[in-house]
């Protein structure tokens, strides 16, 4: 009895002693600060989506992924479904809500709302509304000239060229563009409208999903006692915490204090990257480097209204690719170290080779030469530059254009003889007037008029202008040598019932056409191009080159491609 009663003397203590040491361990250990694989455990990314929704009367009319401070609305759309959200990164971490005992059940602190957010209380919905008005009514315009740019390519290529796919996608994807801008319009004209402007309110809407191996969707727990300052709480919606994670043990005042925010508690978590999104200004996909610069095969796409997909090479757009400029312009082709260079021909049998001719391919030197009009074949397409040819050069002309006319008075004698002979084989022929800047334009007209030949069924006639910088400032300058241009193209046109074709150089296009708006939207152009590269700019004929060959014909001639294929040639001759 008495050695009982003494075990049970020292029992009862000790088990008081082993429980307050335990407690004090448990409670040592999990107020001990976390380390670094603990909070590494404990970082979760946080993907937050959002848009916005513009109410009338409590009733949904339109939708934004964003709004910005200045009033614009970001990629607006009247369809729920069709709304492009905006999406945010950021740190978080995993907590529990009793800094003894493990609790989490799911909740985690996170930052608050993006600083960039603004509050949809303050925005003045007039100044909002006209504001949307203007920049759509820009939209429309720029969709617009998208819209034509890519029917004149897809009309004038087939599906055999390089871009075609692309070009009908971005058609496609531009036209939805434009039927879902011009309902939005409608609806903010009709807002604008209202008498009422306070049933109209801006609603933002919310979701959260964790990223990882797993999505997991969160709520957010509101007015939380845990949540500290600039922080919110988070909740998974089945308020489980998921495997593999750590909860850290101290309550979140805590941990803030240590980690005023979740990037400071990043700074703290070695090789814990963050996904970095693009801009709200730009959008990429595709392929990168080992530094993260675009490299490979990507589409990117600017706020403002910039296409580009394509080939890049260390961030600059380099090799083949498809872009669209903010204005809506359209360019098909290769680039070199972010420069637009051109598009580059594959040269085939299917494409519609024609030839240009004077007074050159009869007279050398001292010799006479005639044209063999029944052989004639194109079979070299010069070698000024290289040239991308698939199969051998064997090709049919399909139309001729013969110089007739210079200046006030040179006339082309072997002209009428020609005209004759070509037409009587069969093709279609086309005549053109060199332009002299040493004469009158009515002048110049009234020769052409008077020695060439504009029948029904023949091209369109041509007016070639080729003046030197010299030239063109002796005469007065691009003022003057415009003003010669369009007395003549009016002139001929009055008198032949035919819209002329004007012939110039790339050179001239880029430097002088600019100052001639209503002649480059008025009229077509024949460009004389003898790079490896097509013309940048929309045209029916392109003078590829000054040194083919043509069985049949002495020396080297100008050779020609109608920028179209069959069918496209045979709505053009149609039209004649």
């Amino acid at each position: 009895m008495e050695i009982r009663y003494i075990e049970k003397r020292f029992t009862t203590p000790l088990i008081i002693i082993v429980a307050v040491l335990s407690t004090i361990i448990w409670t040592t250990y999990r107020l001990w600060p976390d380390n670094e694989e603990e909070l590494k455990a404990s970082v979760v990314t946080i993907e937050r989506t959002f848009y916005y929704e513009i109410t009338q009367n409590g009733k949904p009319v339109l939708y934004t992924a964003a709004i910005s401070a200045d009033t614009l609305m970001e990629r607006m759309s009247w369809n729920k479904d069709s709304i492009t959200k905006s999406h945010r990164l950021t740190k978080g971490y995993w907590m529990n809500s009793m800094w003894i005992f493990p609790s989490c059940n799911g909740k985690l602190v996170t930052l608050k709302t993006d600083t960039s957010d603004i509050n949809t209380r303050h925005i003045n919905i007039d100044r909002l509304i006209a504001h949307e008005i203007d920049t759509l009514n820009h939209i429309i315009k720029v969709a617009k000239h998208k819209q034509s740019n890519c029917r004149y390519y897809l009309r004038v290529h087939g599906v055999q060229d390089e871009g075609y796919d692309i070009v009908a996608k971005f058609a496609t994807e531009n036209h939805a563009r434009l039927d879902s801008s011009i309902r939005c319009l409608n609806i903010l004209s009709e807002l604008q409208k209202a008498e009422n402007k306070s049933n109209i309110k801006i609603r933002k809407i919310e979701t959260y999903t964790t990223r990882g191996n797993k999505h997991t969707k969160l709520k957010q727990v509101e007015n939380h006692k845990d949540a500290p300052r600039n922080y919110m709480v988070l909740q998974t919606i089945n308020k489980r915490t998921p495997d593999d994670v750590y909860a850290l043990s101290k309550r979140p005042e805590f941990i803030t204090n240590r980690y005023p925010s979740p990037s400071a508690l990043e700074m703290a978590v070695k090789n814990n990257h963050i996904e970095k999104p693009d801009t709200a200004t730009m959008h990429y996909i595709g392929e990168r480097n080992k530094e993260g610069l675009y490299h490979g095969h990507g589409i990117l796409v600017n706020k403002n209204g910039e296409i580009y997909e394509g080939h890049w090479t260390e961030g600059e757009r380099d090799g083949w690719g498809v872009a669209f400029a903010e204005n809506g312009r359209l360019r098909v082709g290769e680039w070199k170290k972010d420069v637009f260079k051109g598009e580059r021909l594959t040269y085939t049998s299917d494409r519609i080779y024609g030839i240009d001719i004077s007074k050159h391919q009869h007279i050398k030197g001292k010799h006479k030469y005639n044209i063999d009009w029944g052989k004639l074949r194109i079979t070299s397409l010069g070698t000024i530059s290289r040239k991308k040819v698939k199969g051998s050069i064997d090709y049919p002309i399909s139309y001729i254009y013969i110089k007739s006319t210079e200046g006030k008075t040179v006339v082309n004698k072997f002209y009428k003889k020609d005209y004759k002979d070509a037409k009587a084989h069969g093709y279609r022929v086309g005549t053109y007037h060199f332009f002299s800047t040493t004469s009158s334009a009515t002048e110049q007209a009234h020769n052409f008029i008077k020695n060439s030949w504009v029948a029904k069924g023949d091209f369109p006639p041509v007016l070639d202008v080729e003046p030197l910088p010299s030239q063109i400032k002796k005469m007065g300058g691009p003022e003057v040598m415009w003003a010669r241009v369009r007395t003549w193209l009016k002139l001929v046109q009055h008198h032949t019932g035919r819209k002329p074709v004007l012939y110039i150089s790339q050179n001239f296009v880029n430097k002088y056409l600019p100052l001639a708006p209503d002649i480059r939207e008025n009229y077509q152009v024949w460009i004389a191009r003898y790079g490896e590269y097509k013309p940048d700019i929309q045209l029916v004929f392109w003078q590829l080159c000054p040194d083919g060959r043509v069985k049949g014909i002495h020396g080297e001639v100008d050779i020609n491609v109608f920028n179209g294929y069959k069918d496209e040639f045979e709505k053009f001759k149609k039209n004649l």
